[in-house]
């Protein structure tokens, strides 16, 4: 990743989490944070500055590689999570509340792009899409909520520009965006019943 995408997630993480990056985990108690998607792009910077920070990180990864280059960060656990599979994300809460450090934030990031123009693809493309960016951070949201809301903590999604602009075959990966805004509003809501 270069120095402004670099840049761009450290100013992005601290403004998310309303806090400045050189004050990330300054109080006492070490705050434990899952992030998916966490093995490449900005899953993987994210994980490695808030672990550097003094988090402790839950990174999520499917690929035993990814896992275990992951597991060799400092302050960084890998946790096997796909976000569409309900008993990866079952086993990743209950690892995490058997750890006993609660989770104070969680950060969907785990996404997918399939790049084709909308009227020539295919209906499970759209399917595969919508699976992981939209029904995937609403099952992990779910699924981690409660450990969240108990500690106060803070959910952060990970978007697109592409959901203000697309072309160039990135339809569908668009109107997962919208789509998404919307489902972000509607979960929004539900936490801060």
């Amino acid at each position: 990743m270069n120095r402004i995408a670099l840049s761009a997630v450290l100013i992005g993480m601290a403004v998310l989490f309303s806090i400045s990056p050189d004050a990330l985990a300054s109080d006492d108690e070490q705050k434990a944070v899952l992030i998916t998607g966490a093995s490449t792009g900005i899953g993987r910077a994210t994980a490695e500055r808030l672990a550097a920070a003094g988090y402790f990180v839950y990174a999520g990864a499917r690929k035993d590689a990814d896992l275990a280059e992951l597991n060799k960060i400092e302050n960084v656990q890998a946790v096997r999570i796909d976000v569409t599979r309900e008993d990866q994300i079952d086993a990743a809460v209950e690892l995490i509340e058997k750890e006993g450090r609660g989770l104070w934030g969680l950060v969907n990031n785990a996404g997918v792009n399939v790049v084709a123009p909308l009227i020539e693809a295919d209906e499970s493309d759209f399917e595969f899409l919508f699976n992981v960016n939209v029904f995937g951070v609403f099952r992990v949201t779910k699924a981690f909520a409660p450990l969240v809301m108990e500690s106060k903590g803070r959910i952060v999604n990970i978007s697109s520009i592409s959901g203000v602009l697309s072309g160039g075959g990135y339809g569908m990966y668009a109107a997962r965006k919208s789509s998404w805004k919307a489902a972000t509003t509607l979960i929004g809501r539900s936490l801060r019943r």
